[in-house]
């Protein structure tokens, strides 16, 4: 019976053994009752709660989500959800996923946008909304008070993943960083991307990144990817490689460091080994 009890406990979550820390997540909110109850859900069941769109969720590494009502007065209500994924960068890259092209920003956390009845939020690992049925001045006091209280509980998260911050800030389209978890450019090799637009005489283009745990790894990737376009090509650092993929277009590419790294939707090579060299001088490999 001991040994039974010892092997149920090693398979309990590690916040329910320490007291169940999700509840410190819904802070006190004056004017408003904190929830009765805090539901739980997992990868197992999130299907219960947003059929539609767990997928893109588990797609982003998803762990818990807690949610709880918060109960003012003349029934008004505010319902907090708090997702939590793997990594900072997963919850970045589904909270981007999400974000509304003509978002209007927030200040709080890593970064926010609000609506009359919506306030989202990111702050480290966990993606955080906050909503209601009414919509009044009031109601977006009190998202944004409550989504500040939030943040502090969660660890006062106020910096978006640091690779965002390698890609060159000129002619870079505000707003366009995005996180890929799996299947970039539809190849099940290139993992973990992070892209941006730019924009250059009226013409739009990407670059991306995938930061790799060192160089021998990120030329692995870039081996694969050139024997999947039969290019002939051999791996080698700091070598530019201007290529035709069929499914993407002109590409160029390169690897420095731990990094693969490229421009896409644009033909022009200068463009390319231009933005490369200015992305390359960025990297920061640890």
């Amino acid at each position: 019976m001991k040994h039974l009890f010892i092997a149920v406990l090693l398979i309990i979550p590690a916040f329910l053994r320490a007291g169940e820390p999700s509840r410190d997540y819904f802070p006190d909110l004056k004017g408003w009752k904190k929830p009765s109850t805090i539901q739980t859900y997992t990868p197992e069941n999130l299907w219960n709660i947003i059929d539609g769109a767990a997928e893109s969720y588990l797609a982003y590494d998803f762990r818990e989500l807690y949610m709880g009502e918060y109960k003012g007065k003349n029934g008004s209500y505010l319902t907090l959800e708090i997702y939590r994924h793997q990594t900072p960068e997963n919850a970045f890259g589904i909270f981007r996923s999400e974000k509304p092209s003509d978002a209007v920003p927030a200040t709080v956390g890593a970064e926010a946008y609000i609506g009359d009845d919506f306030l989202n939020f990111l702050s480290g690992c966990f993606y955080v909304k906050i909503r209601s049925k009414d919509a009044s001045p009031a109601i977006k006091e009190a998202m944004t008070t409550l989504a500040k209280l939030v943040n502090e509980k969660l660890g006062g998260y106020n910096s978006l993943p640091e690779p965002l911050t390698w890609f060159p800030a000129e002619n870079k389209v505000p707003g366009s960083d995005m996180y890929i978890n799996s299947g970039f450019l539809g190849y099940s090799f290139l993992n973990k991307a992070f892209t941006a637009e730019y924009e250059l005489n009226s013409t739009r283009f990407n670059a991306f990144l995938i930061v790799m745990p060192d160089q021998a790894s990120a030329l692995q990737v870039l081996k694969e990817y050139l024997a999947s376009l039969n290019s002939g090509e051999t791996p080698e650092p700091e070598k530019r490689y201007f290529l035709n993929d069929k499914y993407n277009g002109p590409i160029t590419l390169s690897v420095k460091n731990c990094c693969l790294m490229g421009v896409y939707n644009t033909s022009d090579r200068e463009t390319g080994s231009l933005l490369l060299d200015k992305l390359e001088k960025n990297i920061v490999c640890r």
